[in-house]
């Protein structure tokens, strides 16, 4: 254990409230995102915005490696702590690809997109998901909450695959059709966000000490 102990604890904690920032800040982006494509809005105003979103996620990405490399060079955290940080550093990746789901669903989406109340559904399944990712997350049980999130995912995955049954129809020729093609990449745009904001949970399920034995990391 390192003589600064104290000082390290204060620096894992700034860490997870940088954690928590982005990943708040990322929450506000897809919603702001489906608020308007719901709407069918697709204007300069809110690619500009999207843009800015991620400018802005990009920056405390930045952030938040720059203090883990920071805390590592400092404090020389060993075991449960340094685990802590590579956790940290592999949740980055997932919160660049939370970053850039809604540019590419914005590429893809016209206005001659249908938006369907199964659509509305699943939007909005995906985005409450996403805010109880972050709620549990929060609640520092990170083991217990993913068995707990397993039942979310689960049921975001019935109606994911109920919306490609009866409003794409997959199975049918409609599937060649330039507007279900594009609506399919959406739609398959929410089911990669669901599985990155899962991912958390893998990073900090677990840490390992032992062979054979696993000690609960909280954020």
């Amino acid at each position: 254990m390192p003589s600064n102990y104290n000082t390290l604890l204060s620096s894992e904690k700034e860490l997870s409230e940088l954690f928590f920032d982005n990943l708040e800040h990322l929450l506000k982006m897809h919603k702001f995102l489906w608020a308007n494509i719901l709407e069918k809005k697709n204007d300069k105003r809110v690619k500009d915005k999207i843009a800015f979103y991620t400018e802005e996620s990009v920056k405390k990405n930045k952030d938040i490696l720059d203090d883990c490399i920071w805390i590592i060079s400092k404090d020389q955290p060993r075991a449960n702590h340094l685990r802590f940080i590579i956790s940290m550093i592999h949740s980055v990746k997932d919160m660049e690809a939370l970053s850039k789901y809604p540019n590419k669903i914005l590429d893809i989406y016209s206005n001659e997109i249908k938006i369907t109340k199964s659509l509305e559904k699943l939007v909005k399944n995906y985005l409450d998901i996403f805010q109880e990712v972050i709620k549990m997350l929060k609640q520092k049980q990170a083991e217990v909450n993913y068995k707990k999130s397993l039942n979310l995912k689960d049921n975001f995955l019935k109606i994911y695959e109920d919306f490609l049954q009866k409003d794409l129809n997959v199975k049918s020729d409609k599937i060649n059709n330039k507007n279900y093609l594009d609506t399919y990449k959406i739609v398959k745009s929410l089911d990669k966000t669901i599985d990155h904001l899962f991912n958390l949970f893998d990073n900090f399920k677990f840490i390992k000490s032992k062979p054979k034995k696993t000690i609960k990391i909280n954020l």
